[in-house]
C-alpha cells in the first residue's frame, strides 16, 4: 500500500462515513443553519426597513422644524416691525403733543405780554397825563389867574392826552 493511494476498503469506509455525515448534516444541520441565516437575514432586512423609516421620519421632522423655525423668524420679524411702527407712532404723537403744548405756552406768553404791555401803556399814559397836568398846573398857575381859563386849558389838554 502506498501513502498516496488509499486501499479500497479504506476508501469504502471513508465514503460511507462521509455519506452518513452528509445525510445527518443534510437532515439536521443544513436546515438549522439556513433557518438561522434566513432569520438573521430577515432581522437585518427589518432593521434596514426600520432605519429607512426612521431616516424618513427624521427628514420629515427636519423639514418640519425648518418650516417652524422659518415661521418663528417671520413672526419675530413681524413683531419687530410692528413694535417699530408703534414706537414711531408714539414718538410722533409725543412730538405733536410737545409741539401743541409749546404753541399753547407761547400763545399764553404772548397774551400775557400783550396784556402786561397794554396795562403798562395805560399806566404810562395815566402817569404822563398826571405829570402833564401837574406841570401844566404849575406853569398855568403863574400864567392863568382865573379859574375859567384854567378849566378851559385843562379840558383841552385832557382831550389831547386821551387821543
Amino acid at each position: 500500500m502506498s501513502l498516496l493511494i488509499p486501499d479500497s476498503g479504506l476508501l469504502f469506509w471513508m465514503v460511507l462515513a462521509f455519506g452518513i455525515v452528509l445525510v445527518i448534516l443534510w437532515k439536521f444541520g443544513w436546515p438549522a443553519i439556513t433557518g438561522m441565516i434566513n432569520e438573521r437575514n430577515e432581522y437585518i432586512n427589518q432593521s434596514v426597513k426600520t432605519a429607512q423609516e426612521i431616516n424618513e421620519r427624521m427628514a420629515a421632522w427636519e423639514i418640519e422644524s425648518k418650516r417652524l423655525l422659518s415661521e418663528a423668524q417671520n413672526k419675530q420679524l413681524e413683531i419687530i416691525q410692528e413694535s417699530e411702527k408703534i414706537k414711531q407712532s408714539i414718538i410722533n404723537e409725543a412730538k405733536e403733543k410737545a409741539q401743541l403744548e409749546a404753541e399753547k405756552i407761547l400763545a399764553d406768553a404772548k397774551n400775557t405780554i400783550a396784556k402786561e404791555k397794554e396795562e403798562a401803556m395805560k399806566d404810562i399814559k395815566k402817569q404822563v397825563s398826571i405829570l402833564s397836568v401837574d406841570i401844566a398846573e404849575k406853569i398855568l398857575r403863574k400864567e392863568l389867574e382865573t379859574t375859567a381859563e384854567r378849566k378851559e386849558l385843562m379840558n383841552k389838554l385832557l382831550d389831547e392826552v386821551t387821543l
